[in-house]
């Protein structure tokens, strides 16, 4: 799907979905499924800024419109920890599609075995460790952060 269509697709969406909000906060109440992890996940932020304050290159990977970004990057700081960012409008593949993979392993400027991949679904993780990643399903923050412990990653 191209860029350009990739947008109307994610825009046609949210206007179905997502009525109109005051506040970032009342908009994340008013996101669909998709984006309410918005809210649950701010956690996980504090280790996002370790691990960059770290010095590690950090590469968002993404199954999202170009609508999905420009709201976060309106209303959250998260994005500012991420040095890359490879989305599935972006390479027209969306996870668990190898291409993505492939163009974050691009993005992160390192084979396989030296980058490390989460995501809460199995199906992802699964994938990425095929293609030589390590990678972890995530469920909580402390078990992320034990997990880059046990790899020696923080």
């Amino acid at each position: 799907m191209a860029h350009g269509a990739w947008r109307t697709h994610g825009n046609r969406l949210l206007q179905r979905t997502v009525p109109p909000c005051r506040t970032a906060t009342e908009s994340l109440r008013c996101l669909p499924r998709s984006g309410r992890h918005l809210r649950t996940q701010r956690p996980i932020v504090p280790l996002l800024q370790q691990l960059h304050d770290a010095g590690l290159r950090l590469v968002l990977l993404s199954n999202t419109s170009i609508t999905h970004i420009e709201f976060i990057e309106r209303n959250f700081h998260v994005l500012k920890y991420m040095h890359q960012r490879v989305t599935s409008f972006s390479v027209g593949a969306m996870k668990p599609d190898h291409r993505i993979f492939k163009a974050a392993l691009e993005a992160a400027q390192c084979p396989p075995e030296e980058c490390f991949y989460t995501d809460d679904i199995e199906a992802y993780t699964s994938e990425a460790r095929k293609l030589g990643i390590q990678s972890h399903t995530f469920t909580t923050v402390d078990l992320l952060t034990d997990r880059l412990r046990d790899l020696k990653i923080l």
